[in-house]
């Protein structure tokens, strides 16, 4: 088991790691010349909607920045007047009232500044606001910044990195305390928190199929119980110090880390929330876990029917000398050898660099394409929805809409002058 943990590496969050690597390795003191339009540190301007600003959503996710905790300092402001100077405009999917609107606010892209489009929610989520027809944006963005390894920008909603010289190149406010799981500890099988039931991945009608097979507990407004309030971007909250997250971090063997939607790339917070406690997690989900967590150290819900899940936990439960040993095993020693960080927490979405030539940058002909949005993996649609797209094939039309989502503007933008 030490072999497993000494070779694993997150590799979602690697090229981000090489990012602070190589900022460390800069033994001499940069000339303070100017490299951007707007001067020696580049500024972007972020169009954000004002609720995001109001309710503290942005404020709280660009707090790595104003604290100093990037690679490379970089300057953001939501003063849209400065678009004309600014070396990128990022500009929040969710936040786009139409095209009209966009380009009445920003006026005419100069094909030489970067203008991304970010979004961290996937595509069933990311225009809930106005519900626009992704296709009104087609050729507005040359960048795109969301949480797929394919984007331009990389944007996490967590990431696990080994405690050591890989760890000693992050910021310490970012390490959290390790918690063992103690073999005297009575625990209960599993438990799951939902509070989004409008989900396009199957989970509700998963876990509640589970639960006629296991004891399951479903926390939150889809489940019968309920602990504390819900947890969203702007609260801030630490998974270690989490009342509700600290009990059943310590009362269950087994926590259901399940997507809204099977989309590829896309995890969010809830990989990561009770990662750092002694619980086995299971997953549900169209990323690669094999790259987000060491061997042996989940189980992929994905490769059983709910009836045999619920075996397979209840044997695990029953006979702890066996895989389940291996298992706790492998646990604690991600919980006592690496730094583990949720989205929530204002740190974990570190932007890879951009390189932008200073030619004349086209802009990209579609952003259904650029977006490269998920299929619905779940179900097979007879009927249109009200995009008139099918929901069972490629669907551009968000549904419903939630603050759940991390976005950390830490930009190390490497824009040439």
């Amino acid at each position: 088991m030490a072999d497993v943990l000494e070779n694993f590496q997150d590799g979602y969050f690697r090229p981000i790691l090489d990012a602070y690597r190589a900022a460390s390795q800069v033994t001499h003191i940069r000339p303070q010349m100017p490299r951007f339009r707007s001067g020696a540190v580049p500024v972007a301007v972020v169009y954000v909607d004002k609720m995001f600003i109001d309710v503290g959503w942005y404020d709280y996710h660009i707090m790595d920045i104003y604290d100093g905790r990037c690679p490379l300092p970089c300057t953001l402001t939501t003063d849209i007047t400065k678009v004309r100077a600014a070396d990128a405009v990022l500009i929040h999917l969710n936040s786009i009232r139409s095209r009209k609107e966009l380009f009445e606010d920003l006026g005419i892209r100069d094909p030489s500044q970067p203008w991304i489009m970010f979004e961290p929610e996937s595509p069933f989520k990311g225009n809930a606001m106005f519900n626009n027809d992704y296709r009104s944006l087609n050729g507005v963005f040359n960048r795109t910044m969301h949480y797929r390894r394919d984007s331009d920008i990389r944007l996490l909603h967590g990431f696990m990195v080994r405690i050591g010289r890989d760890s000693s190149l992050l910021p310490p406010i970012w390490r959290r305390p390790h918690q063992l799981y103690l073999k005297s500890q009575t625990r209960k099988l599993a438990v799951a928190f939902v509070s989004n039931c409008r989900d396009q991945s199957g989970r509700l009608a998963y876990i509640q199929t589970l639960q006629k097979h296991a004891p399951v507990e479903l926390y939150g407004i889809c489940g019968n119980l309920t602990c504390g309030h819900s947890l969203y971007t702007h609260h801030g909250y630490r998974t270690d110090l989490e009342p509700c997250l600290r009990r059943a971090g310590h009362s269950y063997l087994f926590y259901l880390a399940f997507e809204n939607a099977l989309c590829e790339d896309y995890v969010t917070e809830k990989l990561y929330n009770l990662l750092y406690y002694p619980m086995v997690p299971v997953v549900l989900g169209a990323a690669d876990y094999d790259q987000l967590l060491p061997p042996h150290s989940y189980i992929n819900a994905r490769h059983y029917k709910p009836r045999e899940l619920a075996n397979k936990l209840l044997y695990l439960a029953r006979h702890p000398q066996l895989k389940l040993a291996d298992l706790l095993l492998v646990i604690n020693g991600i919980t006592r050898e690496y730094i583990i960080k949720n989205g929530h927490e204002g740190g974990d979405d570190v932007l890879e660099g951009v390189p932008v030539a200073d030619t004349v940058v086209e802009a990209k002909q579609n952003v259904v394409a650029v977006w490269k949005v998920c299929l619905e993996l779940t179900t097979e649609a007879t009927e249109p929805d009200n995009s008139g797209l099918q929901v069972g094939s490629i669907s551009l039309q968000s549904k419903g809409f939630e603050f759940q989502m991390s976005l950390e503007f830490q930009i190390l933008l490497q824009i040439l002058p």
